[in-house]
C-alpha cells in the first residue's frame, strides 16, 4: 500500500487535516484553531503574510533557527548515511557528539545520553541509581 505525502494545497487543508487526525498535546482537542505555518526562517516562523517570533523552537530541535544551509546540509550528509540508529548500536555522528561533549564537560563527567520524552525520565531514574551510592535510591 502506498502512502500519499503530497502536501494539502492550502492553509485550510492543512487545518482540517490537523483537526482531524492530530492530537495536539497540552490542549483540549474542540476548542484548537489552528494557525498553519507555511514556512519558517531563522527565528521566524509565517503563516501567510503573517510573521511570528519563534519562542518554542528550543522545545524540540531547532534552537540554531529554521532554515540555515550549514545545518540543513548537515541534516541532508546524516540521512544519506542514515537517517536514525537506536542507542543500542554505535553510530559515527553520535560517537563524535558524546566526545565532544566530553571533553568540555567539568571533572569526570564524560557520558552523554541522548533520547528525549518519556524515554529521558526512565533514563535520569536510571542514571540516578548507577550514581548514588545507596542501593535503591532515585
Amino acid at each position: 500500500m502506498a502512502v500519499a505525502t503530497k502536501r494539502p494545497a492550502d492553509p485550510s487543508s492543512v487545518a482540517k487535516e490537523t483537526a482531524d487526525h492530530v492530537l495536539v498535546a497540552w490542549s483540549a482537542q474542540g476548542g484548537i484553531k489552528q494557525v498553519v505555518i507555511t514556512r519558517a526562517e531563522g527565528s521566524w516562523l509565517h503563516a501567510g503574510e503573517r510573521r511570528i517570533l519563534d519562542f518554542s523552537s528550543g522545545l524540540i530541535n531547532v534552537n540554531l533557527g529554521h532554515g540555515h544551509p550549514k545545518v540543513v546540509r548537515a541534516i541532508q550528509d546524516q540521512a544519506e548515511r542514515a537517517c536514525y540508529v537506536t542507542p543500542s548500536f554505535g553510530e559515527e555522528s553520535r560517537a563524535t557528539l558524546a566526545r565532544l561533549l566530553a571533553e568540555v564537560t567539568p571533572g569526570d563527567l564524560s557520558k552523554t545520553i541522548f533520547t528525549t520524552g518519556v524515554t529521558s525520565e526512565s533514563r535520569r531514574a536510571r542514571v540516578a541509581r548507577l550514581s548514588s551510592p545507596n542501593d535503591g535510591v532515585t
